[in-house]
Order: C-alpha cells, then structure tokens, then sequence
C-alpha cells in the first residue's frame, strides 16, 4: 500500500502538494495534487488556473486549445516544476533518459522533445478535467 505525505521537492511539508510514495521508494504526484497545478489561464490571462478552476463554472477560463504558444510552454513548464519529483523518461529516437531538470530545458527551448511533452501535457490536463467535470456529475468511467 502506498504511503501519502505533503512535501514540497525541497523536502518541505506544504500544503496540497500530495506525494506518493511507492513501496519502492519511488516519489511520484498524487492525482489529488494534479487539482493543484495550473491547467490553463484565467479568461483576462493575467494568472494560471489550477485544474481545480478550470472546471469551476463560477471562474471564466481559457479553454486549453486557444492559448498561444507562449502560454502552453509557460503553463507546461510550471506543471513540470511544481511537480513529478522523480520524473524520468525515454523516447524513441531519443538518446538518453530525459528527467525533470532536462525536460524542462527542452520545454523553454522549443525542441521537438519539449513539443512532445507539451503534447502530453494538454492530453494530460484534458484527459483530468473529463475526470473532474464527470466527478462534479455524478458519473464515473
């Protein structure tokens, strides 16, 4: 059974930054803590919105697929910081692992690798906000 404890990646306790921990030992992002991080921007774009805003009809947001580009690298990167405390991964055609500090790199830089993650990002943030908004409905998948 995995364990939950709120540390931040400096090993600080903050609030609604759930981390699993796997019996492995492996740190990985709760999906409760996936509410926390931005998923797109407010109507004016003067802020990010959390998921959690997103799907709040009360609080006007920008639909994921008419931010510029700007906006997604920005978004996306931030989503990278603020989480995924042992993020690792490989792609084809790709040498080596790609971990946070490199996918982060990649993201800003506007690589085709970083265009790739930005890609799963977006499917990411849509694929939790079905989730949320079917939650809020009373419908489970």
């Amino acid at each position: 059974m995995a364990k939950t404890t709120k540390i931040s990646d400096s090993g600080n306790r903050r609030e609604g930054s759930a981390v699993v921990v796997t019996p492995a030992g492996r740190k990985r992002t709760s999906r409760h803590a996936h509410r926390l991080l931005p998923a797109t921007y407010v109507a004016d774009g003067s802020r990010m919105a959390s998921l959690r805003e997103m799907v709040d009809p009360r609080i006007p947001t920008k639909p994921i697929h008419t931010l510029s580009g700007q906006e997604l690298t920005d978004l996306v990167a931030q989503r990278f910081e603020s989480s995924r405390e042992d993020f690792r991964i490989r792609m084809l055609g790709v040498p080596g692992i790609i971990d946070k500090p490199r996918a982060i790199r990649e993201i800003r830089a506007g690589s085709h690798i970083g265009a790739h993650l930005i890609d799963i990002e977006k499917r990411m943030i849509r694929f939790l906000a079905e989730k949320e908004l079917d939650k809020q409905n009373g419908r489970s998948r």
